[in-house]
C-alpha cells in the first residue's frame, strides 16, 4: 500500500520531534524578580522588564532591555552574573544592538557572593544598555548555567529607597528543544499543500 506523502512528511516529523525532546538548544529567561536590595516598593519587587535567550548549542547569548521605564529615565543594564559549569570563558564576539559594543568576562560579582563570574556590558567606553536596545554575544569555555543576575543602574526613583542600583533574577526557563520548531514548521507547510491539494480537486 503507497503511503500517502503528506502522512511521511508528518511521520518524519513527529520521529524527528520525539527524538529531540531531551536535547533543549535554546533557553529563555525574563527577568523581573528582585534580589537586592530586599527593601523596595513591592510595584518593582516583581516586575518583567529583560529578556535573555542562550542558544546552548553554540553558547550564543541574546540580551534585550524590554522595559525600563519603572526604573526610571536614565537606567540601563550594567552587567549578567551568572552561577554555573564553566573552565575558562572568553567572549569571542559581540553583535551590538544598541549601546553595547563589547561584553567582557569578569570574575565574580553579583548579589550575596555566591555567583562565578560576570559579562559586563559597560566596558572601559562606559556603554549602556538602554529601554528598547539589545546585545548578543558567544562564549567558549561554558558547559551549564544554574543560576543568573540582572544588575540594573541608573535608577533614580523613590520605589528603591535612594538605591541607584539593583539585581534582579529570573525564574528556571522552560527549555525548548529545536525539533519542536521543526515540526511546527512542517505541519504549516503540511497544511499549506492540503490546501493546493484541494484547490486542484486532489
Amino acid at each position: 500500500m503507497k503511503i500517502p506523502r503528506f502522512l511521511q512528511v508528518v511521520a518524519c516529523c513527529l520521529g524527528l520531534s520525539a527524538a529531540g525532546l531531551g536535547h533543549a538548544s535554546v533557553l529563555t529567561y525574563q527577568f523581573g524578580e528582585i534580589l537586592s536590595p530586599e527593601s523596595v516598593d513591592p510595584a518593582v519587587a516583581n516586575v518583567s522588564f529583560a529578556t535573555l535567550t542562550v542558544d546552548t548549542e553554540t553558547w550564543t547569548f541574546r540580551l534585550s532591555a524590554d522595559d525600563l521605564s519603572g526604573f526610571g529615565s536614565g537606567a540601563f543594564v550594567g552587567a549578567l552574573a551568572i552561577g554555573g559549569d564553566f573552565s575558562h570563558v572568553d567572549v569571542v564576539n559581540t553583535t551590538p544592538g544598541g549601546g553595547i559594543q563589547n561584553v567582557s568576562y569578569h570574575p565574580g560579582g553579583g548579589p550575596g557572593g555566591v555567583f562565578d563570574f560576570r559579562f559586563d556590558l559597560t566596558g572601559p567606553r562606559q556603554d549602556r544598555l538602554t529601554d528598547g536596545e539589545w546585545v548578543e554575544w558567544t562564549v567558549q569555555g561554558l558547559y551549564g548555567l544554574d543560576y543568573l543576575a540582572l544588575h540594573v543602574r541608573g535608577i533614580d526613583t523613590i520605589a528603591f529607597g535612594g538605591s541607584s542600583s539593583a539585581w534582579y533574577g529570573a525564574p528556571s526557563p522552560i527549555p525548548l528543544p529545536a525539533s519542536v520548531w521543526l515540526l511546527g514548521s512542517a505541519l504549516v507547510g503540511f497544511a499549506a499543500m492540503r490546501r493546493r491539494q484541494l484547490a486542484k480537486g486532489v
